[in-house]
């Protein structure tokens, strides 16, 4: 039996996929779908779509759903090109699609970050559903109408290595049915 080490680390997307690629990883759990073409193999674990994100206290923080047109004027806090270019091409290709440029305030590289600046009033975003689930009390989440506008997007385990019948890929499929165990329960 050979010996497992699990080293957990914070990457980007673009940083992860460098690093799936140069082999200094094996598995690592990525956004999905990928911003750039890649060789690494990936099981989709979970699908999301966006949500716009909102401080409590905006004006449209109650309505049933929104529109990118309802927050034409309103500062966007977006995803930075280097960090979540996935996510950054999505946003840019829903407001292509909506015929504006967002008044762009802020930028981050994760979620999180982006909630964090909603929170604290410095504008919108549009983030993951899934991460209404660890946003604070000072945001809202409202569908984003109409819902042909919500791309698909996810997370996924993902490796290089990745040929079960050659023996490849055993720790990406224990890591993918762990991600898939874990997502039906704490993240839906």
């Amino acid at each position: 039996m050979r010996d497992v080490v699990h080293i957990i680390s914070e990457l980007t997307n673009a940083e992860l996929i460098d690093s799936l690629e140069q082999n200094h990883l094996d598995v690592g759990i990525v956004r999905v779908p990928l911003s750039r073409r890649s060789d690494i193999r990936n099981i989709t674990v979970e699908r999301d779509h966006f949500v716009v994100a909102l401080p409590v206290r905006h004006r449209l923080a109650a309505k049933e759903g929104v529109s990118l047109d309802d927050l034409r004027d309103e500062p966007f806090i977006d995803y930075t090109t280097s960090g979540l270019p996935g996510l950054h091409a999505l946003t840019s290709i829903l407001f292509e699609e909506a015929k504006f440029s967002p008044r762009v305030t802020q930028e981050a590289v994760q979620v999180q970050t982006v909630l964090f600046l909603v929170e604290s009033g410095f504008g919108w975003a549009l983030v993951p559903s899934s991460s209404s689930k660890r946003a604070g009390s000072g945001v809202r989440f409202r569908p984003l109408v109409p819902a042909a506008l919500r791309p698909a997007i996810g997370l996924a385990v993902a490796g290089v290595q990745f040929d079960v019948r050659r023996g490849h890929g055993a720790t990406l499929l224990r890591t993918g049915g762990i991600a898939r165990a874990l997502t039906r329960t704490d993240l839906r």
